[in-house]
């Protein structure tokens, strides 16, 4: 159990202050049928229960065992129960507290055995994030849980190439079994194989398949996920080099497709390789527009056409967009309705240190409060902490740390970060390590108008290769058991 202390400073009650929280979609264009894409929005701390779904990495008997993390940004203690399931069919419980404004991390696979391992957990309220953590320093990856099922699910990457092992796990949480089947774009064009169709996922029950037994040596796989019966939850993982030497990506998929997505910091470092996956699963061509922006370095925007049923990979540090090192924010955006799935990949520079690789969705919408966890082992520090302005204007963004004081949760302006103004071409961003309470305790992120955040993790060969996940709040909850 990890519990925070406070920090001297301002102590700052949200709540009836008058900051209004909500998500705000950025799609679907009108007319359009698409809908927001987002599986990880924590709830309001007044809710009565929340449940979070976690597929998981290897088990006792892989190499990179999960680590389920749980965050309360809830204005009191919060009891949860959680239960790992292994792929092997063996389920098991435990009871625990997750303290006001500290992180709770719990590794499922020392109560189960088997090959992988996940867990779902059921927590008695609202305002807690959950996220995996899996690997070594060498190769580590964060992804968040799901806070709700779904019938599809997307990812636009992955690969079987160059010695790279990519595996899908499918969870149900539910209480019926659910029925899969799943489809795939590759270079080479879309395919289902016969033998993965009518795939049964009991209820709570964990499902692993091994996609590079079925689609060998392929560049880029993107994948739609579909539940004939039931619901589930979804998550890919990749690993590069011998035994993931180089380095890991685990990501949870998209829900859906959508118009309009963000990766709030983006950095072509000299000798790396950024790649943006942009998979069009619907039958209609979808035309996008990149846009890329930092401030005074500059502006670039660049207009693709992305075939039906295809992905198209585009590589940033090929268009040469934005000057090598300096950081950017990126938006895509489809211009005709048409939804897509974005996702992000970085191979950092041979000669850096490992981890060397990772990849990371995009953000299918903005909101104008978040949670932003702690780094967490193997993590050891934050790269950068960066908020994007998505309002169209500017806005004024504060980034709070979030204290436990006697058994509450108080938030404490960081010195620097507090009512700061950005704007849609000018991010806030700390960069080169900023030190704490960056990274070594969680924040909240509370902005005028929506606001995309990214946190990027060390150990890193390169920014963007560990990104920790940020989660939008569904609606506003008191910051201390004081707040009403």
């Amino acid at each position: 159990m990890r519990r925070f202390l406070a920090v001297a400073g301002v102590l700052v009650v949200i709540g009836a202050a008058g900051v209004t929280d909500a998500l705000v979609s950025r799609g679907p264009v009108p007319g359009s049928n698409v809908q927001p894409a987002i599986a990880y929005a924590v709830s309001s701390g007044a809710a009565e229960s929340s449940a979070w779904t976690c597929p998981g990495a290897s088990g006792r008997s892989g190499p990179d065992p999960a680590r389920v993390v749980m965050t309360n940004a809830s204005g009191h203690a919060l009891d949860a129960t959680i239960t790992a399931v292994s792929s092997g069919g063996e389920r098991k419980s435990a009871p625990l507290s997750i303290p006001a404004g500290g992180q709770v991390a719990v590794v499922p696979a020392t109560m189960v055995q088997g090959a992988w391992v996940g867990a779902t957990v059921l927590i008695d309220g609202g305002g807690a994030s959950v996220f995996d953590v899996a690997g070594s320093a060498s190769a580590y990856s964060v992804a968040p849980c799901a806070s709700t099922p779904s019938t599809n699910w997307y990812f636009a990457g992955g690969s079987t190439s160059g010695g790279r092992s990519l595996d899908l796990a499918l969870m149900d949480p539910g209480d019926t079994s659910a029925v899969v089947d799943l489809s795939f774009s590759t270079g080479a064009g879309t395919t289902s194989p016969s033998s993965l169709q009518g795939i049964m996922v009991p209820a709570g029950a964990l499902r692993v398949i091994d996609l590079g037994r079925h689609l060998r040596g392929k560049r880029i796989i993107a994948t739609s996920v579909t539940a004939l019966s039931g619901t589930i939850v979804a998550t890919e993982t990749e690993r590069s080099g011998p035994s993931g030497s180089v380095g890991m990506a685990m990501w949870l998929g998209a829900t859906a497709p959508a118009t309009s997505w963000s990766l709030p910091t983006t950095t072509d470092a000299r000798g790396s390789l950024v790649s943006v996956d942009i998979y069009n699963p619907s039958r209609h061509a979808a035309r996008v527009r990149l846009r890329a922006a930092a401030g005074l370095a500059g502006l670039a925007t660049f207009a693709r056409t992305v075939p039906p049923r295809s992905v198209y990979r585009f590589v940033t540090t090929a268009e040469h967009a934005i000057a090598f090192d300096t950081p950017f924010s990126l938006e895509v955006l489809s211009t005709n309705g048409v939804g897509v799935v974005v996702e992000r990949s970085v191979s950092a520079n041979p000669a850096a240190p490992v981890p060397r690789y990772g990849a990371t969705s995009a953000m299918p919408l903005s909101a104008n409060h978040w949670i932003v966890p702690a780094v967490t082992p193997p993590g050891d520090a934050a790269w950068s902490l960066t908020v994007s302005d998505l309002a169209g204007h500017a806005v004024t963004a504060s980034v709070m740390a979030l204290d436990a004081v006697a058994g509450q949760a108080l938030l404490t302006p960081v010195p620097g970060l507090f009512r700061r103004t950005v704007t849609p071409s000018a991010a806030l961003s700390t960069v080169d390590m900023p030190g704490a309470p960056i990274g070594t305790q969680p924040l909240e992120v509370i902005a005028s108008g929506p606001v995309a955040v990214a946190l990027d993790a060390l150990p890193s060969g390169s920014p963007g290769v560990v990104t920790m996940p940020c989660f939008p709040t569904a609606q506003g909850f008191p910051a201390s058991s004081g707040a009403g």
